[in-house]
């Protein structure tokens, strides 16, 4: 199973997210926003890290928060994260290390990770998540 796939969407960015557990599913989340603001196959060595914590109320407004984290850290820093260290996930709280490094220019201008459709679902085994991006 891919960790992340685009789907179509008539004025915005679909991506669906995939994972054999919830740990995997936000760091999935993670290297699909990496790939859609910065598009390499492969990334270089991290040299930078960024500390974030989030709560919310519930497991699915975690995701997109800590999604919309990343991307305001990437917007604010110049940076893109590919790459996560999850310290504590819980229902409605994370702490993580982000790491990536500084770029020039964003391939993608993302705009904002949406509530819209956002939905964990489990299926044999699987962890998925389809997320409308505003581009």
């Amino acid at each position: 199973m891919k960790p992340f796939e685009i789907l179509a969407h008539t004025a915005d960015l679909r991506i669906k997210l995939n994972g054999s557990s919830l740990e995997e599913l936000f760091s999935n989340g993670v290297a699909a926003l990496a790939y859609l603001l910065y598009h390499q196959e492969q990334y270089p060595t991290p040299t930078v890290k960024r500390e974030v914590e989030i709560t919310a109320n519930d497991l699915n407004s975690l995701l997109v928060d800590f999604l919309s984290e990343v991307l305001a850290q990437s917007e604010i820093n110049k940076e893109v994260y590919w790459k996560v260290n999850l310290k504590t996930l819980t229902e409605t709280a994370l702490e993580a290390e982000l790491l990536g490094s500084k770029v020039e220019i964003f391939d993608e201008d993302v705009k904002a990770i949406t509530h819209h459709e956002a939905e964990i679902k489990k299926h044999q085994g699987y962890y998925t998540i389809i997320l409308v991006l505003d581009i």
